[in-house]
């Protein structure tokens, strides 16, 4: 759908060179599921990326922002409240830091919208219910920031104390991702491990002793860093294109303010986390991006909404069975200890709604083990975990202890 697009917008003289290198960076980046090592995995990392690139080029023709302004400003209202009332792990945006994120990108919104007033919900959040103390500090600077509260910015000073005490766990694991990715980029510097490669290669290239590995969770899924995440994954072509897209970007710099607010925000916290990771911040940095770089040509919109409106609905059906398979895999981690062979039922229900899960199809195995499940439902469960980390010790574990049991 992207490559109709393109050449939709080239037949019709309304393609510039910045639309080009964005165009560009999201084939590149689709491309990578024919070198990928778990090509099922980058399935939700292209939907991703090609949602992104189709919302930039469409907020480059957008004239008026107060509407997405107002949206954004009342979607974060409504995130906060959902939040404080209603935590889950499995719900929303995934935890406390993630939500952190998305209402630090969603600031700059909020200050330059029609109810500004309204930062103080977001704000309240931040202070009253994140317990990172990463998150905390970065929070405090940069609501001061953006609201050019200067005196304001010595406050996060007097939290240090208490961010300390999370100091040397926040780093730990971060520097275990950072040199694992580092190593990544170093056995494959050209086109990288293809999207989702961090994900899968983690353990091949994990340090003896790394902090990253529990019961649950084998490989973090992101460096927590965007430019280390997109070396190991896309390679030296990937950071050339992304550099592309920042030169064309300057060039066709506008005059608003709040898009260079937001992606202060989102350049800030890549370096330390993953927001472009995140649906929610990923969009609200691709809106930015798309308005600090605004065409000065006339209103021509409408050479962008049928192909953007056709690949939102394709999106849509997308979301709307990963949706069906989170919640399937919510009722999984729920019933895991209590009722294996219900948990091992709805594993295999999200899987089939969402195959492309790579934490899904390795916990299959773990339910599947578990559940008392026949030797061939259990060998396809261990098969659809292989798919997913190939040549992983666990998995040679349980199907040796498998062929054991069933001799």
């Amino acid at each position: 759908m992207l490559a109709v697009f393109c050449c939709y917008m080239l037949a019709r003289a309304r393609y510039d060179r910045f639309d080009l290198s964005v165009s560009a960076l999201v084939v590149f980046a689709a491309a990578s599921w024919f070198w990928a090592i778990d090509p099922l995995g980058v399935v939700p990392g292209v939907i991703n990326w090609i949602a992104l690139g189709i919302v930039v080029l469409a907020a480059r023709r957008v004239r008026d922002f107060t509407p997405v302004l107002a949206a954004v400003t009342l979607g974060s209202v409504v995130v906060t409240f959902e939040a404080w009332f209603r935590p889950g792990y499995f719900g929303g945006f995934g935890n406390e830091n993630f939500i952190t994120e998305f209402l630090l990108i969603a600031a700059p919104f909020i200050l330059a919208g029609p109810w500004p007033w309204a930062a103080v919900f977001p704000a309240a959040y931040v202070i009253g219910v994140n317990g990172s103390r990463l998150e905390l500090v970065a929070a405090g600077a940069w609501f001061a920031w953006v609201a050019r509260w200067w005196c304001v910015l010595l406050i996060p000073a007097a939290g240090v104390g208490y961010w300390l005490g999370d100091f040397n766990m926040s780093v730990a694991y971060r520097l275990d991702a950072w040199r694992a990715a580092w190593a990544m980029f170093l056995a494959a510097p050209w086109m990288g491990h293809g999207l989702g490669g961090f994900d899968t290669q983690y353990l091949a290239f994990a340090a003896a002793g790394q902090s990253l590995v529990n019961s649950d969770v084998y490989t973090p899924g992101a460096t927590h860093s965007e430019p280390l995440q997109l070396l190991a994954e896309l390679g030296l072509v990937g950071a050339a294109l992304v550099a592309l897209v920042g030169i064309m970007a300057w060039q066709c710099r506008g005059d608003r303010q709040w898009p260079v607010w937001v992606l202060a925000a989102v350049l800030g916290l890549s370096l330390v986390d993953f927001p472009l990771q995140h649906p929610g911040s990923g969009l609200l940095a691709a809106i930015a991006l798309g308005a600090a770089t605004q065409r000065r040509a006339g209103n021509d919109f409408n050479w962008v909404a049928v192909p953007a409106l056709v690949v939102a609905a394709l999106l849509v059906v997308a979301g709307v069975q990963q949706y069906r398979a989170q919640r399937a895999f919510a009722r999984t981690f729920a019933l895991f200890e209590t009722h294996p062979p219900v948990a091992h039922y709805y594993n295999e229900a999200a899987l089939a709604a969402w195959p492309y899960s790579k934490r899904i199809r390795w916990q299959l195995m773990s339910t599947a083990l578990r559940s008392g499940a026949d030797h061939a439902a259990v060998m396809r469960a261990i098969a659809a975990a292989e798919s997913a980390y190939p040549h992983h010790p666990r998995i040679a574990q349980a199907e040796e202890l498998e062929w054991t049991r069933t001799r």
